[in-house]
């Protein structure tokens, strides 16, 4: 069955940063893939491109000779919902980053995706790449903090109405 998206492929264009969809579009120009559920086809794809050996590593980041290998967690604010995960697995070349994810929705790179396209010269160098990708999951961790202190102010001022048994408009309650 199709998916939605296989990748996103970030693609330096003269002065520009283009996001294409297929993984085709990896060139010498791309500086960031971010993968979607990989297959294993596609995943030996971008490992033959880059060097990259995507095998599991024990704990959260490995130094290799060429790269540098590191899982990370997200979370976002979801209106009316509990904070939205995404677990990434995030690969740092001297010239490239990858980013590999099981689900076709990450707010922090979007975010990111969408912040390079206004800068294309934060796009010149893979490290610039990863500071704006952190910079962005930094960011929707701030919001939900602040959705959940939002939330848990809410609720202590309802527990206080009920505690002292008048609404805040000063109705007497049960």
């Amino acid at each position: 069955e199709p998916r939605e998206l296989l990748a996103a492929v970030l693609v330096r264009e003269n002065e520009e940063v283009v996001i294409k969809d297929e993984l085709a579009e990896i060139s010498d120009r791309a500086c960031w893939v971010d993968l979607i559920a990989p297959s294993a086809t596609e995943l030996e794809l971008v490992s033959r491109r880059f060097g990259i050996d995507f095998r599991p590593r024990t704990g959260g980041i490995a130094e290799e000779p060429t790269y540098l290998y590191m899982r990370v967690s997200t979370v976002s604010p979801q209106e009316g919902q509990e904070p939205f995960l995404c677990r990434l697995t995030v690969v740092l070349g001297e010239n490239f980053l990858v980013t590999m994810r099981d689900t076709n929705s990450c707010p922090a790179i979007e975010l990111a995706m969408r912040r390079l396209q206004r800068r294309p010269a934060w796009a010149m160098a893979a490290k610039d790449l990863l500071r704006v990708l952190l910079q962005a999951i930094n960011d929707q961790a701030e919001r939900t903090v602040e959705h959940i202190s939002g939330i848990l102010d809410e609720t202590t001022r309802y527990i206080a109405q009920i505690s002292t048994g008048y609404s805040k408009e000063g109705a007497e309650l049960g």
